[in-house]
């Protein structure tokens, strides 16, 4: 494990490392979580991008500073980077060795930092939307095939912390219930500036409830599945699968082959859902089981799937870990 310690979340290694194992393993604790999508960095690629190879480096240079001040900002207030995923950043402030409230307080810290760092203040520039949460994480070291180990966060307080970032506008921290709960009780008029006791049913104008997921087969392996959420898949049972590793065509045929998929299109005026948007979740989803076989089952529920353009949010997810019963999975089964 040691020569992978310089590419994962060092202290999230060790957490793991505590029972001296090579194997899975996993380890709780409590602490703070931040989670900051960074929107506007489209706009701003398109306008660099138009200058040729020259506005292509200049724009690799500003997200290497931007990135690198946020980096800086979760150091300096003691917190780790637990995770990158694609525009968005997910830290860690561990309460192991100290009270709740100085990981709270750690946490608020970097999140006004990280606003101050963030790239300019023009329409069109680059904006971070930041959740804050407190309460139980939990770490787990996954993988093990061939080698290759994957360190994941996750934990209530890091669905919290998700859930407030979607909710927050541009240059906001929204804190989670928890959260303000205990900045109150500590600090007295805490800095956050709404509440959030539970996810929006619908972020954004045209978003549909969907669910994409996996689940083990004991012949085939790991199934992806996708269906339209709320009542469609619980009373209709509107979900279709298709053996991992999917290809784009695999994952083309699972969105237009649900009944509803005519909402996903604009249906009586509602805007047309980021099919694109929705494409690449379940892409991503099929990469993950195949990489992850120790993934049995995933549920991703709600998938909020905005207007065209707009991409999609994952409200809530649940994985289920266990030694997959599954033999070799692929078009020839050995």
């Amino acid at each position: 494990m040691t020569k992978f310690g310089s590419f994962i979340p060092g202290q999230l290694l060790a957490r793991t490392a505590d029972g001296a194992t090579e194997g899975p393993a996993c380890a709780r604790f409590d602490g703070a979580v931040v989670f900051a999508d960074i929107s506007g960095y489209t706009p701003l690629a398109e306008r660099y991008c138009a200058q040729g190879a020259e506005g292509a480096e200049q724009l690799s240079v500003i997200q290497n500073q931007a990135f690198s001040s946020y980096i800086s900002c979760i150091h300096d207030t003691g917190g780790e980077v637990a995770n990158f995923a694609g525009d968005a950043l997910l830290a860690y402030w561990s309460a192991t060795r100290e009270a709740p409230a100085v990981a709270l307080r750690r946490a608020q810290d970097c999140a006004s930092a990280l606003h101050l760092v963030s790239l300019g203040n023009s329409p069109d520039s680059p904006q971070l939307h930041v959740g804050l949460a407190t309460g139980v994480l939990w770490v787990a070291r996954l993988g093990g095939v061939d080698g290759r180990w994957q360190i994941l966060l996750a934990g209530d307080a890091v669905r919290d912390a998700g859930r407030a970032a979607a909710v927050a506008g541009r240059g906001e921290t929204v804190l989670s219930q928890p959260a303000q709960a205990l900045a109150l009780a500590t600090q007295g008029d805490p800095f956050q500036i709404a509440p959030i006791t539970q996810a929006p049913p619908v972020l954004g104008t045209g978003g549909i409830e969907t669910i994409i997921g996996v689940t083990e087969d004991r012949l085939f392996g790991p199934l992806v599945g996708f269906g339209l959420g709320g009542t469609q898949v619980e009373i209709l049972g509107d979900m279709r699968f298709r053996i991992a590793p999917l290809t784009d065509r695999d994952a083309d045929e699972l969105l237009h082959e649900v009944r509803g998929f005519p909402l996903l299109q604009g249906y009586r005026g509602r805007s047309a859902a980021d099919l694109e948007a929705l494409r690449d979740v379940i892409l991503r989803v099929s990469r993950l089981a195949e990489a992850l076989p120790e993934i049995v089952e995933l549920d991703l529920n709600p998938v909020m799937a905005l207007a065209s353009g707009k991409g999609c949010r994952i409200v809530d997810a649940r994985i289920r870990v266990a030694t997959p019963s599954h033999g070799p999975t692929g078009p020839f089964l050995s």
